[in-house]
């Protein structure tokens, strides 16, 4: 697939833009720009002279209309402030409209990412730790503020993931699916004509543009249709329909939902899901339950998933693919024992089942590779299971290799550069040349920085969590201690948004002769309620303030009994002390037990 130019901008990136909205009306797709909010589209205006300017967009039955304006390489200077104002000075007009920025992914990661979480939490009525961006945008906007989305649409070169959707909607939507590229160019091109006539395109207007634009004319069906079509629908010509259109309503969603989950947005497909009734899941009870199961593990919720898959298992009995998820959903609930027999079961039907196979190296030093049939030896998933397996048995070397072996195998996708990142923190912590271990910190913050651009903060925020702790594990020990610092304040504001960001930071701020900034950040943490170990940090910021009074009362309440302390961070700070030793001793031997 390709479609124009390498690289897209200005007017081109708008013309692209109003492309990739023409595409989703007619194969009726949802643009999923707007949260918890059916954002099918309906018809594209173009230049509206509203807050947006760019374009508006009408919705299948609602009455929501967007106000979108389209920036390529967007940065946090005057055009961006430009854009902002506009939105400011129009929204009079039409006040109970939407306003979307549209931007690509060369534009700023404060703008794409910082801003666009900090108007997500607006508008769940968190107004609290807010980037500089948002603040400085609440203070432009006011109360319409929590109007205005940012979404990234990567469109601007031929291998675009955006451009491959789009592209990819419209083979589905044509009968010759081979038309897609020309058809994809001119929609393109009617992106031009429409924003020099400030015209307006809904479904009609876009299909005879299409059937005229063709040297045979085509006719369109909707790929993934939200609704069922109603009689006769697939039956308005006399042209052959393509197959994926002839397929049921619960086999269109369920390959949706697959697309989805491999794309890294769970979250997405599960709202997919939602919207089959009863029969449709009764249709497709084993196919159902494994994708369900597989977007709730997949964003965080291993419970849930293991839930789903045994019900799976009820329906599909020895079902070797429902089996292999069931045992790795397991694993990851640290359930091991059951995984690992279920896993073995599996073997028993199926003994080239890969998942498996992933499960048992995972979970079993002793396994035996020998047993690992042929295929399996170059696979991806299987060298990070072996790179997994070696971290968590202390041999850095070993993880180190396989973690390289599984990029070298696969695509270079956030999971695999996941897992190369523990590897790379591991080594690092055993490497005493110096220079060495520069070059892993430089490598860790280069590949931190990669897989952060592959990874939606909302789909999977544990594992942006992670991967910002990371970048920031790198910035300190290369001396760029203030890109630590926003990097790990950014990390606080990711959704899951768990205590160690905080007690990074806390320790980052103490190093720096700034104690009294780490104990209200921490202060601010428990306040919402946190782990214990927080308040060992606050008793040894206590100390460090001279408050030792306020430090042993902190750890002489300590839960520690019911605590399990992986790392103690300050405690020997404040064991030190002799007004807190007698307090900390009983910490300090339950944490080295745990």
């Amino acid at each position: 697939m390709g479609g124009g130019p390498a690289t897209a901008s200005g007017s081109d990136f708008q013309s692209r833009v109003f492309a990739f909205i023409a595409v989703h009306i007619l194969g009726d797709r949802s643009l999923r720009w707007l949260e918890n909010t059916p954002d099918t589209p309906s018809a594209v205006l173009s230049e509206t002279g509203g807050p947006g300017d760019d374009f508006g967009i009408e919705f299948v039955d609602s009455p929501l209309f967007v106000e979108a304006q389209a920036k390529h390489g967007l940065k946090k200077d005057k055009r961006f402030w430009e854009a902002i104002q506009l939105f400011s000075e129009r929204w009079d007009a039409t006040p109970d409209a939407l306003g979307v920025l549209i931007v690509d992914s060369d534009s700023s990661r404060t703008i794409r990412r910082d801003l666009r979480l900090g108007l997500r939490r607006l508008r769940q009525k968190r107004d609290d730790h807010q980037s500089d961006i948002t603040r400085k945008v609440l203070k432009e906007l006011g109360e319409r503020t929590a109007q205005l989305y940012i979404v990234e649409v990567d469109i601007d070169t031929d291998s675009s993931h955006g451009l491959g959707l789009a592209q990819e909607i419209l083979r589905n939507c044509l009968v010759d699916a081979e038309q897609a590229l020309s058809g994809w160019k001119s929609l393109v091109a009617e992106g031009l004509e429409q924003a020099k006539n400030r015209g307006r395109a809904d479904k009609n207007w876009l299909e005879g543009l299409l059937s005229k634009q063709h040297t045979q004319p085509k006719a369109l069906q909707g790929a993934f249709p939200t609704h069922r079509l109603p009689p006769g629908a697939l039956g308005r010509t006399n042209q052959p329909v393509t197959a994926l259109t002839q397929l049921n309503r619960e086999d269109v969603v369920l390959e949706e939902v697959n697309s989805h989950l491999k794309q890294g947005r769970p979250r997405v497909g599960l709202k997919l899901l939602e919207q089959l009734d009863d029969e449709e899941v009764a249709a497709r009870p084993v196919k159902t339950r494994l994708l369900r199961a597989s977007c709730l593990l997949a964003s965080g919720d291993v419970p849930a998933s293991i839930k789903e898959l045994r019900e799976a298992v009820d329906y599909g009995s020895n079902d070797a693919l429902v089996m292999s998820n069931l045992a790795q959903a397991l694993l990851v609930g640290r359930q091991v024992e059951e995984a690992v027999a279920l896993a073995q079961q599996t073997l028993a039907i199926d003994p080239g089942n890969r998942l498996a196979w992933v499960v048992l190296i995972q979970a079993d030093p002793e396994v035996d590779l020998d047993e690992l049939p042929s295929e399996l030896l170059s696979d991806q998933d299987i060298w990070r299971a072996r790179s997994m397996a070696a971290l968590r048995r202390g041999d850095s070397d070993e993880g180190f290799t396989c973690a390289r072996s599984a990029l070298g195998c696969g695509p270079r996708n956030s999971d695999a550069l996941l897992v190369y990142i523990r590897a790379l923190l591991a080594t690092s912590e055993s490497e005493p040349d110096r220079s060495k271990h520069a070059d892993l910190m430089q490598d860790l913050r280069r590949v931190a920085d990669e897989a952060l651009g592959m990874v939606d903060e909302f789909e999977r925020p544990q594992v942006v969590e992670e991967l910002l702790l990371a970048a920031a594990v790198a910035s300190l020990a290369l001396g760029d201690d203030d890109r630590a610092v926003e990097q790990l304040r950014t990390a606080r504001r990711v959704p899951r948004h768990s205590v160690r960001p905080t007690m990074l930071l806390a320790r980052v701020l103490r190093d720096a002769g700034r104690s009294t900034d780490a104990l209200v950040l921490v202060d601010e943490e428990i306040a919402d309620g946190s782990s214990p170990e927080l308040r060992l940090v606050r008793a040894g910021l206590l100390v460090d303030l001279e408050r030792q009074p306020e430090a042993a009362k902190e750890l002489e309440s300590f839960p520690y009994k019911e605590t399990v302390l992986g790392q103690v961070p300050l405690l020997l700070e404040v064991a030190i002390d002799g007004e807190c030793q007698g307090c900390c001793r009983p910490i300090c031997d339950h944490a080295a037990a745990s």
